[in-house]
């Protein structure tokens, strides 16, 4: 499929870069933010029927069977720390169905951050690392104001683009040939937490993009809406409502979701330790 031309940045943006905005006091001008991530900012956003329904289907899954719901997620290849292990293992014990709903809707949308969510852990709070802990409203505000200060027109990347960005519309990963597990930063590598950016430079692109495949999962701004893409139906309108998608896999999931064309979408209120971003630029 053919994309207009754009720029894709070589690294997802880092926890020095985003420190940048939050030192700007990106977090406190609301000219930056769509009308849903003001709402956000305020803690007034809103937990949708769906997604309260789908939330207590998650914790029915787990209280179930909370071993087999660990192994289930070692089979998928998730990279699970005993931290990990002991949240789910107990979930039944700390949570009643309602009190995780409630729980659930407090810290994602009534907490009123002011920062990434993981800002303070030393596993994700590395300079050179990928910001991780952020939603998808702060990855559009950072983009909003670093094309205030540099008057250049950033943004999230389309997820055509990204996708065309790591595949060129014929590799399977962001390298040319087969898998090699050498060449990102997945479950299977053992960190359990993301590396710096650049530390596989053999999973680069040919056209020097790094970090597209592993290490975090990166928002785009596109809505989820069935595949083929179709330019101009709206999935980039930065005030629709719904999912919105991320790709590239990440170091904690396995290597199925490792490689060019998996997708998977989010609450643009969620965030995960993950998840991060990278930026694009149009280009006239």
């Amino acid at each position: 499929m053919a994309v207009a031309a754009f720029e894709l940045a070589a690294h997802p943006v880092t926890n020095a870069e985003h420190a940048c905005f939050m030192a700007a006091g990106g977090y406190n001008d609301p000219s930056l933010w769509t009308a849903a991530g003001r709402e956000w900012l305020e803690g007034k956003g809103r937990l949708d029927p769906e997604t309260e329904e789908n939330l207590r289907g998650f914790f029915r899954r787990v209280t179930k069977d909370p071993a087999e719901f660990v192994a289930g997620l070692r089979r998928q290849g998730r990279s699970l720390s005993e931290e990990d292990e002991d949240y789910y293992r107990s979930f039944g014990a700390n949570w009643t169905e309602d009190g995780y709903v409630e729980a659930y809707n407090g810290q994602i949308l009534g907490q009123k951050r002011r920062k990434p969510f993981f800002w303070e852990d030393s596993r994700f709070n590395g300079r050179n690392q990928p910001v991780v802990g952020v939603n998808w409203y702060e990855a559009t505000a950072y983009a909003s104001w670093l094309s205030r200060v540099t008057g250049r027109p950033y943004r999230l990347p389309t997820e055509a683009e990204w996708e065309w960005a790591a595949r060129r519309n014929e590799r399977r990963y962001a390298w040319p040939g087969e898998w090699d597990p050498d060449r990102c930063n997945w479950s299977g590598s053992r960190l359990n937490r993301p590396a710096p950016i650049g530390a596989f430079p053999h999973g680069a692109t040919p056209d020097g993009l790094h970090d597209l495949m592993g290490n975090v999962y990166e928002w785009t701004a596109s809505l989820y809406r069935s595949y083929p893409y179709v330019p101009g139906d709206g999935r980039e309108d930065p005030d629709g409502e719904g999912l919105r998608v991320m790709r590239g896999g990440s170091w904690y999931t396995g290597r199925r979701e490792v490689r060019g064309a998996y997708r998977y979408w989010l609450n643009p209120w969620h965030w995960f330790n993950f998840l991060g971003y990278r930026l694009a630029r149009t280009l006239s």
